[in-house]
């Protein structure tokens, strides 16, 4: 019998035009298991990009199909955003949902567990010297969604991979301070 899914964490993150799924669309989305390479999903690789980039039924379904496979999903406040995110677009494209599955989030291990002045992914790869993290540039994101400019996607998609990169770091180091896996 074959398993449906891998029993592994993978790191998620998303990158979109807006906070609101209403008011937005997903340029790139990252997926990381743990000690592998990063999938990659990128909103200019898709035919409707040129003519349509309000259209983000593909990539949503190529995240979704990706996300599916793994057991955990680690993210960075994630339970608040990526992962209600992606639901909502889900749900718009009438995509099936998620199955079961469990959700570590490394900002809701931060929060318990450090008093910090941030636990924005950034403040806390500097405290604990895990790397560099690019700082978010609007009007990048608006170059990228408005215009669609292939350089802003090619730099949001390298601050994509680096956000998944920091958070497996992050998310080993917190992994002792973890009660409990939540379902997702």
């Amino acid at each position: 019998m074959r398993p449906s899914v891998n029993l592994d964490f993978a790191c998620f993150d998303i990158e979109t035009s807006n906070l609101q799924a209403d008011f937005s669309i997903i340029l790139t989305a990252c997926i990381k298991p743990y000690g592998q390479e990063t999938t990659v999903f990128r909103a200019d690789s898709y035919p409707n990009w040129a003519n349509d980039r309000a259209n983000d039924f593909q990539i949503t379904r190529d995240i979704a199909e990706e996300i599916r496979k793994h057991a955990v999903i680690i993210t960075h406040y994630g339970v608040y955003f990526d992962i209600p995110f992606l639901r909502a677009k889900m749900m718009k494209h009438n995509l099936e949902p998620l199955p079961q599955m469990f959700a570590v989030d490394t900002w809701q291990i931060a929060r318990k567990n450090f008093k910090m002045s941030s636990r924005r992914l950034q403040n806390m790869s500097n405290f604990f010297d895990l790397g560099e993290k690019e700082a978010v540039e609007g009007g990048l994101w608006m170059e990228a969604a408005y215009n669609g400019s292939k350089e802003a996607v090619d730099r949001i998609v390298s601050h994509n991979i680096r956000d998944v990169e920091i958070l497996e770091k992050l998310a080993c180091i917190s992994f002792p301070y973890l009660r409990s896996i939540p379902k997702l």
